[in-house]
């Protein structure tokens, strides 16, 4: 019998308003965008953890892109995959691995539903 991982998910938003305690706001940034990334980025790395055949070079395939609702894909090093998916903007990153499959979601003022899927390119040596 083989054992059933539960959908995993992470979000990233470079949208964030800290708050006090008592939910007031505050000047002080207590670095929410770098303590969110490394939620992210552990669950790209448990990704390469449940997938077999993993190698270093990662496809990106991704659909709904800018305002004019692009595709286009992108191959990359697994360690700039958060660098692929990121703007020059505020956006919001919705990360989901669902047993091996890892997606994506992005939302920014040109995109309402930008996906993204990944999958790891087999090694050609």
């Amino acid at each position: 019998m083989s054992e059933v991982m539960q959908d995993l998910t992470a979000e990233l938003t470079t949208d964030c308003t800290c708050t006090n305690e008592d939910g007031t706001e505050t000047d002080t940034c207590f670095d929410c965008y770098e303590m969110d990334k490394g939620g992210f980025l552990y669950l790209i790395d448990a990704w390469r953890d449940v997938s077999s055949n993993a190698t270093d070079t990662v496809l990106i395939n991704g659909k709904g892109l800018s305002w004019e609702s692009r595709e286009g894909f992108c191959i990359t090093e697994f360690d700039d995959v958060l660098d692929k998916l990121t703007l020059n903007g505020e956006y919001t990153l919705r990360l989901r691995l669902s047993g091996d499959k890892l997606t994506c979601k992005r939302a920014s003022h040109d995109e309402i539903g930008a996906s993204f899927e990944f999958s790891f390119v087999p090694d050609q040596t």
